[in-house]
């Protein structure tokens, strides 16, 4: 059994529209790098004997995100629906500022040096 021509279609669709979204995330996180360094003048907030533990625990990250976030996604789906899970993703998400937030504040960055930044953030996420 062959599917239509359209939902393929619509798999192009969602499936440029992943593209796009992984090419923007790469091109954010480049962008914040050189952002980072701007504002404070190093290459990372991370001592240089600390770089591989601090690498791994990000692709460790990585990884576990990539792998369980679409299992529990779809656990989830079943028990608490598709505005449940968006209200997870908020919750996340504000919670990630909350401790960028943190950071910033101990951090030797001027919080002046910030508030270009944080309006962008805001701006860009509505």
């Amino acid at each position: 059994m062959h599917g239509s021509p359209s939902s393929f279609r619509g798999f192009v669709l969602v499936w440029l529209g992943q593209v796009v979204s992984l090419l923007g995330s790469a091109m954010t996180w480049f962008v914040l790098t050189l952002w980072a360094y701007e504002l404070t003048e190093k290459a990372t907030a991370v001592p240089k004997e600390q770089y591989a533990r601090a690498s791994g625990m990000l692709e460790t990250a990585w990884a576990a995100s990539s792998v369980l976030a679409p299992m529990l996604a779809g656990i989830l789906l079943g028990r608490i629906g598709l505005t449940g899970i968006m209200t997870i993703d908020i919750v996340t998400f504000v919670f990630a500022i909350a401790a960028l937030e943190e950071l910033a504040a101990r951090s030797q960055v001027s919080p002046e040096l910030c508030k270009p930044a944080k309006a962008g953030i805001i701006q860009t996420s509505w």
